[in-house]
């Protein structure tokens, strides 16, 4: 261990040990009042110490647990310092364990710190509400009620892993290859009636970490992905469980996995999904993705091969017809999806409440303009949910996209000479789930895309390649 990671190990523990002896002095202190009888006061100072020792002692078990798995890591990185895929005690020896058993603990202790911390609010809260009628202390019941969801999300993935147990993908080779592939089967415990269909995904994310301490955000952009739907499982006779066959053809020009720099990572996620009744199986895998002698400049990023006589579904929105000046049109114009509207519609509602409330009590405007800016993002991503549309105009010499949300729309219209490609591109992303647009490349000039996205890749192909026709056509 280096001087610096000393020095950073002992201001970490010296952190530390205030914590855990309030913890157990509060505790004893505890203890003492209830053996008096003071059944309130010995209450709150249980709850109290419970909070601060666990906050203590469970950093301290982190701690060493980290340190070991860094000490194994270390002497991995020794033993292959140009190897950076057998860096991690799995990936050594081929496979990449499933997260599950990992989101569960982090699921419980999150959940019950999160609840000890807002408990002590149920008991302040009452009198401060109806007795001083103290109103805007009703926001602070918003803890008490996160603190329920985050048991329920606790409880939910403990159920799913007394159901699926722990998943293994085993990779047919290590690392996968930038420039080739990524294969393997996803070993699975739990038993699923035979020919089940999987959702799998590939993901590369860049998670960047800005700023220190309080003040520190993290934000996940995806990179690339791949998806791929239907795929059957594979029967195990001799064993229990089933597998599920993995395959993906990674771009060359995509970027390696990278942890050189904590604040800047590159990461490939491999997650896989079924639906069956009751809780479904999800399973995310953390995956070697290198750059190696195998690797294949040839092996560039491919246009979706979409199957003979493809037609986008009605649910994609995706709509042909002429348009004004006699021109074929495309329109984009999603399908309303009023669960999600909804949703929305009620956030938004109670976020306006908010914003609202802040400025009533007089806080900083600073506060109100931040709070309001994300009102008016939620107040388009609203409007575009329930009015959003695109069309493109193909007409004579040229590609005309008019977008328009509500009663707002703006219109640009690009000759077929100056377009230098089209393609899909990853447009909205919400946690590792992503949308697609349509993006046009002029010379010169800056890109030109739809805005409304499509969920499905194969939709968002099919219309570039529309565009790419036309084009064609109007060079012959």
């Amino acid at each position: 261990m280096g001087k610096s990671e000393k020095v950073g190990l002992t201001c970490l523990i010296a952190f530390l040990t205030p914590f855990c002896l309030v913890g157990l002095f509060t505790l004893v202190m505890a203890g003492h009042e209830l053996m008096n009888g003071e059944w309130e006061t010995g209450g709150f100072l249980g709850l109290f110490g419970v909070v601060f020792g666990g906050v203590g002692f469970g950093f301290l078990a982190i701690m060493i647990r980290g340190r070991a798995r860094m000490q194994k890591e270390l002497a991995l990185k020794l033993a292959n310092p140009t190897q950076p895929w057998k860096w991690r005690g799995d990936w050594s020896e081929g496979i990449a364990r499933g997260e599950a058993k990992h989101t569960m603990f982090f699921a419980w202790g999150f959940s019950v710190l999160w609840n000890l911390i807002s408990l002590p609010l149920l008991y302040f809260l009452p009198s401060e509400i109806l007795e001083k009628e103290n109103y805007p202390a009703l926001l602070g019941l918003l803890f008490p009620l996160v603190g329920v969801g985050l048991l329920v999300w606790a409880v939910r993935e403990t159920i799913e892993w007394k159901k699926f147990g722990q998943s293994v993908f085993r990779m047919n080779s290590t690392p996968g290859v930038i420039g080739g592939e990524l294969s393997g089967v996803i070993d699975v415990q739990a038993g699923f009636d035979p020919g089940q269909d999987f959702d799998l995904t590939l993901t590369s994310v860049n998670r960047v970490r800005t700023g220190s301490g309080k003040n520190s955000s993290t934000t996940e952009t995806i990179l690339w992905q791949d998806k791929q739907s239907g795929v059957k499982s594979l029967a195990r006779p001799e064993a229990m469980g089933c597998g599920v066959a993995v395959q993906f053809s990674i771009p060359f020009e995509s970027q390696e996995t990278n942890s050189a720099d904590p604040n800047n990572l590159i990461l490939w996620s491999l997650e896989a999904h079924a639906a069956v009744p009751g809780v479904d199986y999800h399973a995310q895998f953390e995956v070697p993705v290198f750059k190696t002698s195998a690797s294949k400049s040839t092996e560039t990023e491919k246009r979706v091969d979409l199957p003979s006589g493809y037609q986008p579904s009605p649910e994609s929105g995706i709509t042909v017809g002429v348009g004004p000046t006699g021109g074929r049109e495309l329109i984009v114009r999603p399908k309303r999806a009023m669960g999600a509207i909804l949703s929305i519609l009620v956030f938004l509602m109670i976020w306006t409440g908010v914003v609202f409330l802040i400025a009533y009590l007089g806080a900083p405007l600073m506060f109100v303009l931040v709070f309001g800016a994300f009102d008016l993002l939620f107040l388009f991503l609203l409007l575009q949910l329930s009015f959003g549309e695109s069309r493109i105009l193909l007409e004579a010499n040229a590609v005309s996209i008019t977008n328009s949300i509500a009663f707002f729309s703006t219109t640009v219209t690009i000759p077929a000479s100056e377009i230098q490609s089209v393609k899909p591109s990853i447009g909205m992303q919400s946690g590792r789930s992503v949308s697609y647009l349509v993006l046009l490349t002029r010379q010169g000039r800056k890109e030109s895309r739809i805005w409304v996205t499509l969920k499905e890749k194969h939709d968002a192909e099919w219309l570039a390649e529309e565009i790419r026709r036309h084009i064609a056509s109007r060079h012959l």
